[in-house]
C-alpha cells in the first residue's frame, strides 16, 4: 500500500545561521542586503523569509560583498525589511525505510535509501509518497546539500514505523496543541518520544475500561486525549510548571486528557468508530454476583472471603 511519510524541514540540525534583511528585497531580483551575512558562503543554501511561511523561498549564494546576499536566480517574491534568513544545512531530505522483524526498531544498517526529495520551504514539511510501504517498514531521513554533497547521519534521526502503526496522533498534531508551531528549537523526537508516553497512558485506560486492544480505528476522544496529554508533557518538559495562565501550562493539559480518560474508564463516554457505530468492551468483574448480593452461608456452598486467611 502507499505511505504518505511527512518529514519534517526545519529540525535543529538543519538550520546553521540566522539573520535577518536589512531592507526590502524587490520579486525578480538577485541581491539581499542582510544585517550580518557572516557564516553564509557561496554555494550554501538559504530560506529568505520566514520559516514555512507562504510566500517564503529557498535561494542559493552566488557572491557575497559585506552583507549583500547575491542569489543564483531571481527571488520569485517580494520580502520586507526585517524577514529571517536561515542558512540551512541541507536543501534536501533523503529517505531511508528498514522492513519490520519483530516490532522493535531496527539498526541503522537496516535502513536504505529509498528517494531525495527538495525541501518545499513555506511549510513545515515535505511530503513523499512510497508506492510500496506501510505498516509493514520502518522510515528515518537525513538533510542532503546536493552542492557539497553532505549529509546528515541516520543516528540523528527518529525512527517511525509507516501505516501510523500504533499511533492515535501524529506529532505534528501534539506540537500544535502545545502552541509551538512556530518554535524550532525543539527536535521532533522530543514530541515523538512524549507522543509514545500518552500513548502508554490512553493504553492503559483503555484496558481498565475494559476495551480490547489495538483498536479497530481511533475514535476522536481518545484522539484528543492523547494530543492533550502528549502536549502536556512536553510543555513540562520544555518550560516546567510554573507558566500558569498561558499556553504552555503544561498541568493543565494533562488534566484535561486525564479527564478524558476517567470517563472512558467508568463508562462516562462512549466510543465509537470512524462509522459511527460503538466500540464494544468486555464485561467488568464487580462483587459476588454484584457489588450489592450479601454473603452466602456456608451451607450454601463452599464460598471464601477477602478476609479469609489459608
Amino acid at each position: 500500500m502507499a505511505e504518505v511519510i511527512r518529514p519534517t524541514n526545519f529540525d535543529a540540525i538543519n538550520i546553521l545561521e540566522k539573520t535577518e534583511l536589512s531592507a526590502d528585497v524587490a520579486a525578480a531580483q538577485k541581491v539581499a542586503n542582510v544585517l550580518n551575512a557572516q557564516g553564509i558562503v557561496t554555494n550554501n543554501f538559504y530560506v529568505i523569509g520566514p520559516l514555512s511561511a507562504e510566500l517564503s523561498e529557498l535561494a542559493q549564494l552566488d557572491t557575497k560583498t559585506s552583507n549583500a546576499l547575491t542569489a543564483v536566480a531571481n527571488y520569485a517574491n517580494t520580502h520586507k525589511m526585517g524577514d529571517a534568513v536561515t542558512k540551512l544545512f541541507g536543501d534536501k531530505i533523503n529517505i531511508y525505510r528498514a522492513t519490520n522483524v519483530d516490532g522493535s526498531t531496527p539498526d541503522d544498517a537496516d535502513f536504505s535509501l529509498i528517494g531525495t526529495i527538495d525541501i518545499e520551504v513555506d511549510q513545515s514539511y515535505t511530503e513523499y509518497t512510497d508506492a510500496t510501504g506501510g505498516s509493514g517498514y520502518w522510515y528515518k531521513k537525513t538533510f542532503y546539500n546536493s552542492s557539497n554533497l553532505s549529509e546528515t547521519t541516520l543516528v540523528d534521526s527518529v525512527a517511525v514505523r509507516g501505516g501510523g502503526y500504533g499511533n492515535y496522533a501524529t506529532w505534528e498534531e501534539v506540537r500544535e496543541e502545545a502552541g509551538l508551531t512556530s518554535n524550532r528549537y525543539i527536535p521532533d523526537s522530543v514530541y515523538q518520544e512524549k507522543l509514545l508516553s500518552a500513548q502508554g497512558e490512553v493504553n492503559a485506560s483503555l484496558k481498565i475500561g475494559g476495551y480490547t486492544l489495538p483498536l479497530t480505528s481511533v475514535p476522536h476522544l481518545i484522539k484528543n486525549a492523547t494530543i492533550l496529554i502528549a502536549a502536556g508533557y512536553v510543555l513540562l518538559k520544555e518550560y516546567g510548571p510554573e507558566n500558569s495562565g498561558t499556553n504552555k501550562e503544561g498541568n493543565q493539559k494533562l488534566t484535561e486528557g486525564r479527564k478524558l480518560l476517567a470517563k472512558i474508564e467508568g463508562g462516562g463516554s462512549t466510543l465509537v468508530d470512524s462509522q459511527g457505530g460503538n466500540i464494544g468492551r468486555s464485561s467488568r468483574l464487580g462483587g459476588y454476583p454484584d457489588d450489592t448480593a450479601a454473603d452466602k452461608s456456608p451451607s450454601e456452598g463452599n464460598i471464601f472471603r477477602i478476609t479469609d486467611k489459608f
